[in-house]
C-alpha cells in the first residue's frame, strides 16, 4: 500500500532556469544551507526550505527518466492513487511529487487537470525533452514569473527572479496603471518589462528549443435542472466536501478558520465543527473603532460551536511593518 510523505509546507519558494542550449555554462553561483540546487545540464533549480523543516535528503522525485518538484497543497491525494490503480512495482512512500511523475505518465501534458489543490508544478521529462512549468486552476499558491529570451527563467517570487543578472528591472507603464486602477495587475502582466506571469489553470510548455503558454483546463458551466431545495442541498454538501478534503489534509497539523462572523467564514466554522476528530480554532481581525469592529460578531459563531476565538487589534501602528510586508 502507498503512504503518502507529509511535505506541506516544507518549501518556501524555488527559482530556476530551463536551457535550451545544454552547452551553456553560466557562472556557478553560493547558496546558504537553506537553499538545495538541482541541476541536470538543461535545468537548473534552486530550492528554498521553509525554517528547520528542510528533509534530511531532499531531491526532485524521478520514475523512469521523469523528475518533478510540487509545491503547495494536494486535497484529493486518495482518489488520485486510486486512479492510478498503482499497487505493486513501486515500494517507496509516495510524495506529491512523485504522485506528479506517476500522472504525467499515465495522463501526458494536462495531467494537472486532475488535482485538487492549491499548487505549481516543475515537471521534467529527459526522454522527450520536455519541460513543464503548471500553477493550479484557481491560481491560489504563489504566482510563477517567467521570462524567455534564449532560456526559460522562473520563480515563485519576483524578487528572485529579479536576482538573475540577464533581467532588467525596467517598471512596465502600462501594468502600473493597470495597479493603479484596479489595485493589482492582470495576468499575464507584471510590474517588470518584459516578465509575465501565468495566469490560472495555465502551463508553460517547452520542447527542445521552443516554449508556449497553453491552459489545460478550462470551466464549463451547464444549466442545471434542480429545485432550489435540491441546488441548495448539492451547494452543501460541495462546501463541506470541500472544508473537509482541507482538514485531513493537515490531519495532525494545527488548522485555522479565519472567522468575520460573517455568512461565508460562519458556514464554514458549521461544516468544519460537524466533521469528527477535525480539531481547530478560530482567528478574527478587529479594529479600535466599533463601528467596523466584527469580533463580537465572530464571538458569538465561535462560542456556539464550542471552538476557541483568538484575535488581533489593528491600532496603526502596523504601518511601520509594511516595507517589511510588502518584501515578503
Amino acid at each position: 500500500m502507498l503512504n503518502r510523505l507529509n511535505e506541506i509546507n516544507i518549501i518556501e519558494s524555488y527559482s530556476g532556469s530551463y536551457y535550451f542550449n545544454n552547452n551553456e555554462n553560466p557562472k556557478t553561483e553560493s547558496y546558504n544551507s537553506t537553499k538545495y540546487r538541482v541541476n541536470d545540464g538543461s535545468l537548473r533549480v534552486v530550492i528554498t526550505f521553509k525554517k528547520n523543516q528542510k528533509p534530511k535528503s531532499f531531491q526532485l522525485a524521478e520514475i523512469n527518466g521523469v523528475s518533478a518538484l510540487f509545491y503547495g497543497e494536494l486535497y484529493n491525494f486518495a482518489e488520485l492513487i486510486d486512479k492510478l490503480n498503482w499497487n505493486n512495482g513501486y515500494k517507496k512512500d509516495v510524495s506529491f511529487s512523485h504522485l506528479c511523475c506517476l500522472l504525467y505518465q499515465k495522463y501526458g501534458f494536462y495531467f494537472a487537470k486532475y488535482i485538487n489543490g492549491m499548487f505549481s508544478i516543475v515537471l521534467r521529462d529527459q526522454k522527450k525533452d520536455v519541460f513543464l512549468v503548471i500553477v493550479d486552476r484557481f491560481g491560489l499558491a504563489r504566482p510563477i514569473y517567467y521570462k524567455m529570451s534564449g532560456k526559460l527563467n522562473f520563480s515563485t517570487h519576483l524578487k528572485l527572479l529579479l536576482e538573475k543578472r540577464e533581467i532588467d528591472h525596467d517598471i512596465d507603464k502600462d501594468s502600473l496603471a493597470l495597479f493603479l486602477k484596479y489595485s493589482y495587475i492582470p495576468s499575464p502582466k507584471t510590474i517588470i518589462k518584459g516578465v509575465e506571469k501565468l495566469s490560472p489553470g495555465e502551463m508553460v510548455i517547452c520542447k527542445r528549443d521552443k516554449c508556449k503558454v497553453k491552459r489545460y483546463i478550462d470551466f464549463q458551466t451547464k444549466p442545471a435542472k434542480m429545485s432550489e431545495e435540491e441546488a441548495v442541498h448539492k451547494y452543501t454538501t460541495l462546501l463541506a466536501e470541500s472544508i473537509s478534503s482541507k482538514l485531513v489534509t493537515y490531519n495532525g497539523q494545527k488548522v485555522g478558520i479565519l472567522l468575520s462572523g460573517g455568512l461565508d467564514s460562519s458556514a464554514n466554522v458549521a461544516l468544519a465543527a460537524n466533521l469528527d476528530k477535525c480539531k481547530f480554532e478560530t482567528f478574527g481581525i478587529g479594529f479600535t473603532d466599533p463601528g467596523i469592529d466584527e469580533r463580537p460578531y465572530a464571538k458569538i459563531v465561535a462560542n456556539h460551536f464550542g471552538v476557541p476565538f483568538n484575535d488581533y487589534v489593528f491600532d496603526g501602528s502596523e504601518i511601520e511593518d509594511l516595507p517589511k510586508i510588502i518584501w515578503y
